[in-house]
């Protein structure tokens, strides 16, 4: 699974500082401060930035697409193991 994709499953369970999908996802902050910007411009996420934190949650379009790379995870993992 690619981080990107991670990401997105990370995001399932609703909004998340930046930081928070590191740490589930396995990357550094930085790396997925990185990436945020193209799931943005992909319509995939929206961020938001009250204070000096970056939140950011699916949109319909990115639920979407995370639902179906959770599926593809799962099969993957019960045929790897």
């Amino acid at each position: 699974m690619t981080t990107t994709g991670e990401i997105l499953i990370a995001l399932l369970e609703g909004e998340r500082m930046s930081s928070e999908i590191a740490g589930l996802v396995g990357v550094t902050d930085q790396h997925v401060s990185r990436l945020l910007p193209r799931l943005v411009y992909g319509g995939l996420i929206e961020s938001r930035f009250p204070d000096t934190r970056r939140l950011s949650r699916l949109t319909p379009k990115g639920r979407e697409a995370a639902e179906h790379l959770a599926a593809v995870k799962e099969l993957i993992e019960a045929v790897s193991a």
